[in-house]
């Protein structure tokens, strides 16, 4: 690979390890978590596509200088979602778990507040 290939891959790299903890992690079949805190599982949707979100803003940033804010939020949010998505339909198959519409709110919100967090830096 050439190396300007190179320093368009890297960007990408940390959102997408951190894509993949989150898929082993919604892997673990539901009657091996245990809560700890009261909406243990909203606050952590939240967190984890918080930082999802803040993963890929920054590789948009990093890859796609010439790309406008207004597109990589919106991307960043878009691609947010369809993961949050995507993973609720990967839990129907996990033992024990069930998608669940709600979880994908947390994740939109999780994906929204880190397009606030770059817009407001």
């Amino acid at each position: 690979m050439p190396e300007n290939t190179y320093g368009r891959f890297l960007p990408w790299l940390p959102a997408l390890i951190w894509a993949a903890l989150i898929f082993c992690g919604s892997s673990i079949p539901g009657a091996d978590i245990k809560p700890w805190l009261i909406f243990q599982d909203k606050v952590l949707h939240t967190l984890v596509y918080l930082i999802l979100g803040i993963l890929l803003l920054r590789a948009f940033y990093k890859a796609t200088p010439s790309l406008s804010d207004q597109k990589k939020y919106l991307f960043s949010f878009i691609l947010v979602l369809f993961y949050g998505i995507t993973d609720e339909l990967h839990q129907a198959f996990v033992p024990l778990r069930d998608p669940s519409f709600l979880d994908v709110c947390f994740d939109a919100l999780g994906g929204f507040l880190a397009v606030l967090f770059f817009h407001f830096k």
